[in-house]
């Protein structure tokens, strides 16, 4: 069999941007004491807020072990507040607190100004093609574009 060129491989070249996305994520979160897993949580959060640890985890590319760790994290350094639901006490909703929210408001402003540079790259007619096929891949490996697989 003929070796794999890796540069010709699509599915590797989309490891190695995820990749590199992620290591700048992190750099981005230390500088504010958090781990990339931490800042997808409060990230999510910050989008809905009241999302369950279960919510998160559909969405994000993360274990429930990595969410329960992250979410234990942001508790403790008072950065997130966990209510029972009102409706059924089993279940928790996550909420920032204002400690929260000002650390979101100091990370996201970062990691969305290096999202729309890389994007930039892109003519308009790219952004809009790439979005779609993005989609349509995360959806072919039986997930949502919006996080991992279901």
């Amino acid at each position: 069999m003929k070796p794999i060129v890796l540069a010709d491989l699509w599915t590797y070249q989309v490891a190695v941007l995820a990749e590199k996305i992620s290591r700048h994520t992190a750099e981005v979160a230390r500088k504010e004491g958090l781990t990339v897993a931490q800042w997808r949580v409060l990230a999510a959060i910050a989008e809905v807020p009241g999302r369950t640890a279960k919510q998160v985890e559909d969405i994000t590319p993360m274990d429930k072990a990595s969410i329960s760790r992250a979410v234990r994290h942001l508790i403790q350094t008072e950065s997130v507040t966990r209510r029972s639901s009102d409706a059924d006490g089993r279940i928790a909703h996550l909420h920032l607190t204002a400690k929260g929210e000002k650390l979101y408001d100091l990370i996201a402003p970062e990691i969305k100004s290096h999202a729309n540079e890389m994007i930039r790259r892109l003519a308009p007619e790219e952004r809009t093609a790439f979005r779609g096929v993005l989609k349509n891949l995360v959806e072919g490996f039986g997930g949502t574009s919006a996080g991992r697989d279901n």
